[in-house]
């Protein structure tokens, strides 16, 4: 990846063989994909959650403890929860 390994450390970035140990699959999804579904339900909302803390999806898998903040301890969070670098220009809604 092109991130400068220095700057990005503190987003705990995955060396190239855990990168590509994760990718699972690029091919194009259809919404009768099990991987389409579970972004519909899971990483849309988390993706809003970056600047829209209200929004009602998010709101309910926090409620329902099914974040990765919602089980780490607070000092862990920056390191392991969810990133959100990309949301820094974005105006954040209540």
């Amino acid at each position: 990846m092109p991130f400068d390994k220095d700057t990005s450390r503190k987003y705990g970035p995955l060396t190239q063989a855990q990168f590509a140990a994760t990718l699972y699959d690029f091919k194009t999804k259809h919404k009768t994909s099990p991987m389409a579904q579970l972004a519909d339900l899971y990483l849309w909302p988390i993706c809003m959650g970056g600047y829209h803390k209200g929004n009602r999806p998010y709101e309910r898998l926090k409620e329902d403890g099914k974040l990765i903040e919602c089980v780490l301890s607070a000092d862990a969070i920056d390191a392991l929860g969810s990133k959100y670098s990309c949301f820094e220009n974005v105006a954040v809604k209540p």
